[in-house]
């Protein structure tokens, strides 16, 4: 099992803001490109299944309390020893030049 470990955060859906839709799916192509080739133990948040495949969700909205909990759970794991690596990811939306 390895122990280097990442959380992937792709967030597509704010309150009271128009929908995003770049977020999420880049998010999910660098947790697909870390579990292939970086051998990492991937939490991905928003996360939901589709096809049979834990995913970045698209349409689902995270709270303040999730990010905080898994961000806890990735530098201090229940009942498991703390990963070599800790990586975590932010997709920030993509604003046009000005």
């Amino acid at each position: 099992m390895t122990s280097r470990a990442a959380l992937i955060v792709g967030i597509n859906q704010y309150p009271q803001l128009n929908s995003l839709r770049l977020p999420a799916t880049d998010a999910e192509a660098i947790a697909g490109l870390l579990e292939e080739q970086g051998d990492f133990r991937i939490t991905r948040i928003p996360e939901v299944i589709v096809n049979e495949r834990l995913q970045v969700g698209q349409n689902t909205q995270v709270t303040v309390t999730q990010l905080e909990d898994a961000l806890v759970q990735l530098f201090k794991p229940d009942h498991r020893q703390a990963p070599d690596v800790g990586l975590v990811l932010f997709r920030w939306p993509r604003h046009p030049q000005t």
